[in-house]
């Protein structure tokens, strides 16, 4: 296994989002894995293990329009997107849109998607041995709802003044309560 650092945590449009030291398997690791499994694998994030998937989550800086099989994982620790599992959720795709913007109401921005996912913040699993509690958001049924800005927008809080520019900015809410889970924004 070989050892990635992440930045702390960092704000980004007003969220924390929480970075943490995440073990990923090796080329190796997975070869191994994969001589002894044909079919793909669910096992997610356990313990900050990225993931032990036969087929790796493909890399994106943005949520796509359709989720492949294999999942994406936005901006390398942001966001892990699995195809949905629950089929009729409790909230519907209304009903999130309606709490997403309840949210995130400013004027210039539009709804561009809104997408019916397995949700999984790489910075809410614990690593090995950790003994802090925190409170993992892993495999849950969420809708993710983009908003689009016309003009990018700077969203840097470093302080040698840095800009970092963003377009999207998605909101996670639960599609079992309706409750905001985390928002991310991508370029």
């Amino acid at each position: 296994m070989r050892l990635l650092h992440m930045p702390p945590m960092v704000e980004i449009g007003g969220l924390s989002l929480l970075a943490a030291l995440m073990v990923m398997p090796s080329s190796q690791d997975l070869s191994k894995r994969s001589q002894k499994s044909t079919h793909v694998t669910a096992a997610f994030m356990k313990a900050g293990v990225i993931s032990t998937r036969i087929a790796s989550p493909t890399p994106a800086t943005e949520v796509p329009s359709v989720i492949p099989a294999n999942g994406v994982l936005i901006n390398t620790n942001q966001a892990l997107l699995l195809p949905a599992k629950l089929n009729n959720p409790p909230v519907s795709k209304t009903q999130a849109l309606v709490m997403a913007k309840s949210y995130d109401n400013a004027p210039d921005l539009s709804v561009t998607s809104v997408k019916l996912t397995d949700f999984t913040f790489p910075g809410s699993i614990p690593g090995p041995a950790t003994k802090v509690p925190f409170h993992k958001i892993e495999d849950v049924p969420v809708w993710v709802v983009t908003f689009t800005t016309p003009t990018p927008a700077n969203v840097s809080q470093a302080p040698t003044g840095i800009p970092v520019y963003v377009t999207h900015d998605n909101l996670v809410i639960n599609a079992r309560t309706g409750s905001l889970v985390v928002g991310f924004s991508t370029k």
